[in-house]
């Protein structure tokens, strides 16, 4: 595990930590070396304790960097990834609050 942006991580790729962090340098020197733009970082949430993982798209949901969503995007990362727990990227955006 790891821990960044205050938060623990059961597992995390090199990508979805710079994007985590909002790293524009380092997402920008992973993607030209070719990283998996399907790059999944994974906690531990809820009262029961289960194991989310999503990609590095999803990654950018919860702080409402869409100047990271589209570059991620322009660069092919899927844009109908789902969670674990099936969520889309509609479904986080609203649940984080992110709706205009």
């Amino acid at each position: 595990g790891a821990t960044l942006i205050d938060k623990e991580f059961v597992s995390v790729t090199p990508l979805a930590a710079a994007v985590l962090q909002r790293n524009d340098a380092i997402v920008d020197k992973l993607v030209g070396y070719k990283a998996s733009l399907e790059s999944e970082y994974s906690f531990t949430a809820g009262a029961e304790q289960n194991i989310w993982t999503g990609t590095v798209v999803n990654a950018c949901i919860p702080s409402n960097n869409l100047d990271m969503l589209m570059y991620l995007i322009e660069n092919r990362a899927d844009v109908k990834a789902e969670s674990s727990n099936k969520a889309n990227l509609v479904w986080q955006a609203a649940y984080f609050g992110h709706t205009s």
